[in-house]
């Protein structure tokens, strides 16, 4: 079973405080029967970096992925691996200049839809994809229509002009998997460091928590006996971020995002739910 993680925080040095107060709280640690892969994305120096690796012990150790992570933006996937075992260039997240992408599962008819995505795709993008998965092929739709609009390589986009692409890439998805009889899963995750926003399509669970401030953190000795004057405690006390997860193991404090509905958050952390038909 596929879990994706998606973390936005305002302190990039205190990502992993964020991290190991949620880590018990999500559903992270379920390994099926068949091989997985796990995958782990983040911003440094404002580059998309990747950390990915097959996993095929009882437990997805995120922490190992993320030790020395220190970045506004996390991206984390686990789900099975393909049919040939781990591939690398097949596992998620996928990158592109400055895009992080994840497709949440599987669609219904992978090779079909992949082919009629791919004729809507320019020759310039068409040679850019690495891989022979439908996955893929969605990521490059998502970013064939901010080519289209001349934002693609646009680092202070709005969260809202990237969701209408993600719609309308959803939307186009949708049709087609419709056409051969089954709509597979349009779970899409996508970020270029700065907005992160996410679609929740039928039968796939989304959900979303406001991280503000955090008040024990064991990784850094911080409780209530902590002086008031120490410099670390405040920026603990400071820190805000929003966090989008497909499994919560202890779903207080998350919300849950509409089906059909697609969840943008802006680099000021400001959090929009919209129905896809809204987004035009």
């Amino acid at each position: 079973m596929s879990s994706t993680l998606a973390i936005l925080t305002s302190d990039s040095n205190l990502l992993r405080c964020q991290l190991a107060l949620l880590k018990p709280r999500l559903g992270l640690a379920v390994v099926g029967a068949r091989e997985e892969a796990l995958g782990l994305g983040y911003v440094e120096a404002d580059n998309i970096l990747l950390r990915k690796r097959p996993a095929t012990s009882e437990s997805h150790e995120i922490d190992a992925l993320a030790s020395d992570v220190v970045s506004e933006i996390l991206f984390f996937h686990t789900g099975p691996a393909g049919a040939g075992g781990f591939i690398d260039e097949e596992a998620m997240p996928l990158r592109f200049r400055r895009w992080l992408f994840i497709h949440h599962a599987a669609l219904a008819s992978p090779l079909a839809t992949r082919a009629a995505l791919l004729k809507d795709l320019p020759d310039f993008l068409q040679r850019q994809i690495k891989s022979s998965t439908a996955s893929e092929v969605l990521f490059f739709s998502f970013l064939k229509r901010l080519r289209d609009i001349g934002r693609m390589d646009d680092y202070e986009i709005p969260a809202s002009i990237v969701s209408r692409m993600l719609a309308d890439t959803v939307r186009q998805a949708d049709q087609v998997e419709r056409s051969f009889g089954k709509v597979g899963d349009l779970g899409l995750f996508l970020t270029n460091g700065r907005a992160m926003v996410a679609s929740r399509p039928a039968d796939s669970p989304l959900r979303y928590a406001l991280l503000e401030g955090i008040v024990r953190c064991q990784r850094c000795g911080i409780d209530e006996t902590t002086s008031d004057s120490n410099p670390l405690l405040r920026a603990h006390r400071r820190v805000r971020g929003v966090v989008l997860a497909t499994r919560v193991a202890d779903p207080n404090g998350f919300i849950e995002v509409p089906e059909g509905s697609i969840v943008a958050v802006g680099h000021g952390l400001d959090v929009q739910v919209t129905p896809i038909s809204q987004l035009v």
